[in-house]
């Protein structure tokens, strides 16, 4: 039989006995993998041995949940159990990650234990090893901003940040508690949509002479790419680089500021609210958490509203979510070998 892990496609079983006949759509079985081989396994379920072959590979470990997918007189497909919504792990990771639900809780639970397991503390690489496992590729913008800075300047670059997503202006707003920036000066021209349209317009305009260019500015602006690189962050008095990663209506910001450290940023569009989590040390997540107030005032003033913004001490969640895996590890719950 064949086995999807539930993220790219469903394989099928053809049904050759009566052996599932009881089973219904959506029931769990479980099954201990007594052999393996690359992409294949024998599994033993209720005492019957059976030849599997798994589409991305046989999950690591002695069992493994499977979930009865569709039922016909033709075939039967199972899919490996993925995250359960309600479940502790998936509670922390939901937070910091940058897909939504449907996405999120469609990835498996058993390589999601691996990555864990293995990974370091670092966000940014955990999210791109989660589109990974999606099966997702990640567009690198290499030097586009260096490169428009260099053609249209600095006050035009800045506005191209804006408009590659909306909720950048989040991080935008979130910086003027507690620094000037050139973004303060922009702040009445954005407010005005007319005024928006015309800027961006011409800013597009400056890009068109250099082809090259101008096609990676549209590509980040609507293409379906999921992309990744630095942007400028522009202080009163100096250029610091922003890491992101863009995924449809969601976006990783990482960046330093002044003597807070790093700050992870991850804000998705939920279309009835949009989601922020902030993660930093402990000393940056109380300093913004006293300032939530004036934060709600500026996004209010630029017309941002439905936001929920929650705080984390990036370590702990980290520390917390690993000894949660090797809890999970030892009670053989995702029985992951690594």
């Amino acid at each position: 039989m064949k086995i999807s892990d539930g993220l790219r496609s469903y394989a099928y079983i053809k049904a050759t006995s009566h052996f599932f006949a009881e089973m219904s759509v959506g029931e769990k079985i479980q099954a201990t993998i007594i052999a393996r081989e690359k992409n294949t396994a024998i599994l033993n379920i209720k005492g019957v041995n059976i030849k599997a072959e798994f589409t991305s590979g046989v999950p690591e470990g002695e069992r493994v949940e499977l979930i009865l997918q569709e039922k016909t007189p033709q075939k039967i497909s199972f899919i490996i159990s993925p995250l359960h919504k309600h479940s502790e792990l998936s509670s922390l990771l939901m937070p910091l990650s940058i897909f939504v639900d449907d996405e999120f809780y469609s990835l498996n639970k058993h390589s999601i234990i691996k990555l864990l397991l293995q990974s370091n503390s670092d966000i940014y690489k955990v999210n791109l090893s989660f589109l990974a496992l999606k099966g997702f590729s990640v567009k690198d913008t290499g030097t586009l901003f260096e490169k428009l800075m260099e053609k249209m300047g600095i006050k035009k670059t800045l506005l191209l940040t804006l408009f590659i997503n909306p909720s950048i202006s989040f991080f935008y707003e979130m910086s003027l508690i507690y620094e000037n920036s050139l973004y303060r000066n922009l702040r009445d021209i954005l407010r005005n949509e007319e005024s928006r349209k015309e800027l961006i317009e011409d800013t597009l305009r400056d890009c068109e002479s250099d082809r090259d260019i101008f096609d990676e500015i549209m590509d980040l602006l609507f293409g379906k790419n999921i992309v990744t690189g630095q942007f400028p962050f522009f202080s009163k008095d100096k250029i610091s680089w922003v890491r992101f990663l863009k995924e449809n209506n969601s976006l990783f910001l990482s960046f330093e500021l002044s003597n807070l450290g790093e700050i992870a940023t991850v804000i998705k569009d939920l279309k009835k609210e949009i989601s922020v989590s902030v993660f930093s040390n402990e000393e940056a997540k109380d300093f913004m958490e006293n300032r939530r107030k004036l934060l709600n005032k500026k996004l209010y003033e630029m017309n941002i509203k439905n936001v929920t913004v929650n705080f984390y001490n990036a370590v702990r969640v980290m520390e917390k979510i690993k000894s949660l895996c090797e809890r999970l590890y030892s009670e053989g719950d995702f029985d992951v070998k690594i």
